[in-house]
């Protein structure tokens, strides 16, 4: 239809310049020249405004067409952009991703992970410092050095840097705790606050990575950083390493069934309650105690201490609202009557990793200080087994000559009982040789006794003559 209106146009243009100049040609015979040529003139000159001011009216009408629909496109932009920035301001609960609510996400997981230097470059550690060059000595041309504003004394964390699958420089190995123990605008010189382990020190002294990183807080285990992973991406990001085959599928288990429904044999401090809000109600979740460098995640009311967990507000349920609670905060709720219990949900326990860190090095300690004990009490016992084996081989000697003694002895035994015999024998022989003749000296002595008597009877009493004649 327009390229119809246009060649009308150009048939009627074509027409009137004919018919002008059949004009021109019949008033030749009644005007003069100059009439005629200024008239030629002032009709090109009106042909040629004509033919601009149709172009510009085109243009025009052509740049009006895609302004008004720039325009529409620019509205259609900025309340998509409103959107992305602030949400639907129509919409009571935002129920898509926005770039305010991700930008306080970002702002919490930022004010969580704390500062981070990258691309540091270690110095040589001697087992008890280490300079990390926090900026390059040489910058490239225009490139300003930033300071690293570490405090003296203040306590940091450092790993390896790595690649990861994507690209990304990302920690690597953990390389323990330290403190600067000296700061300069580019570098810091850090001290182990706590004895670093063999692999740590494996680590630090294995040049398989050019730069290190330094974080102010260690990271904070959270529901939300492994979910939707499959047991095989889990397994690939926490390797087995040395950890009992058993304890390993339980925490892989535990990774991948989080957030799921809770089965019957879980442990009751990992089932939560998935409840449906039927009342209005007001929570305040924040502890008034939080601190940056707070070890644990909540205070003994359960409200958040770590900087994460925090919403810095009022958090308000309305009717319809569903939220995951632990079993007794649901269980007082729902006695009082602002929750419907829908579901048990397993929840696995976040870790505290400065904590099982500390945890780990006291453990280690102890390990060391029973390990000592044992190490002095075993050679304590070696000590006294030496001295046992040469008391018995004394004791041995010791035996051995008794046994010859004993044997010695036990044949004199022998001789003597054959003596004891023989003497006895004698003995018995001579005392029945004694008693016998101590009877006959009895005999004798009586026989003695008896003509003793008989001479003094004989002496004291006169005899007959022939008596008397016989004893003359």
């Amino acid at each position: 239809m327009g390229e119809n209106n246009a060649l009308i146009v150009q048939i009627g243009l074509g027409l009137l310049v004919i018919f002008f100049f059949v004009m021109i040609a019949f008033s030749t015979r009644t005007w003069r020249f100059a009439h005629i040529f200024f008239l030629v003139l002032c009709f090109m000159g009106a042909l040629t405004f004509t033919v601009f001011a149709a172009m510009t009216l085109k243009t025009h009408m052509a740049w009006r067409t895609e302004v008004n629909k720039l325009d529409a496109d620019l509205e259609q932009q900025l309340a998509a952009k409103e959107i992305i920035q602030f949400g639907d301001v129509k919409k009571v609960l935002d129920q898509e991703v926005n770039l305010r609510s991700v930008k306080a996400e970002i702002g919490r997981i930022l004010i969580d992970r704390g500062r981070v230097w990258n691309n540091c470059v270690p110095g040589n550690f001697d087992g008890m410092s280490v300079t990390v060059q926090t900026a390059p000595l040489n910058p490239a041309d225009g490139q300003a050095v930033r300071p690293n504003n570490i405090q003296p004394q203040a306590v940091l964390h450092l790993f390896k840097e790595v690649n990861n699958a994507d690209g990304f420089r990302v920690p690597g190995a953990y390389l323990g705790e330290f403190s600067a123990t000296a700061v300069t605008e580019t570098s810091v010189t850090l001290q182990p606050t706590i004895p670093l382990d063999e692999q740590q020190l494996a680590a630090i002294k294995t040049n398989d990575s050019p730069a290190w990183m330094i974080y102010e807080i260690l990271p904070i285990d959270g529901h939300e950083f492994f979910k939707g992973m499959s047991r095989e991406q889990l397994m690939a990001l926490m390797p087995q390493g040395n950890i009992p085959q058993a304890t390993y599928d339980a925490m892989i288990e535990a990774y991948v069934r989080n957030g799921t429904p809770a089965l019957p044999d879980d442990p009751p401090l990992d089932v939560w309650v998935k409840v449906k809000f039927v009342k209005k109600k007001s929570v305040v979740v924040d502890s008034p105690n939080a601190n940056i460098t707070e070890l644990k995640f909540f205070d003994a009311d359960g409200r958040s201490l770590a900087p994460r967990l925090r919403r810095g507000e009022t958090v308000e349920f309305e009717i319809g609202d569903t939220a995951i609670l632990d079993k007794q905060t649901a269980e007082q709720w729902n006695a009082a009557g602002d929750v419907e219990v829908q579901e048990s949900i397993f929840m696995r326990p976040l870790n505290d990793y400065a904590l099982i860190y500390h945890n780990l090095f006291r453990d280690r300690e102890t390990l060391r200080q029973n390990i000592d004990i044992v190490t002095r009490d075993t050679q304590s016992l070696q000590e006294s087994a030496k001295l046992c084996a040469a008391q018995i081989q004394v004791r041995k000697a010791e035996q051995a000559k008794l046994e010859a003694d004993l044997e010695q002895f036990q044949t004199e035994q022998k001789q003597l009982e054959q003596l004891e015999t023989a003497l006895t024998a004698k003995s018995q022989a001579l005392r029945k040789q004694l008693q016998e003749t101590y009877l006959l000296n009895q005999q004798l002595a009586a026989e003695l006794a008896r003509l003793q008597a008989e001479m003094a009877e004989k002496i004291n009493h006169p005899v007959s003559s022939g008596q008397t004649a016989l004893v003359q």
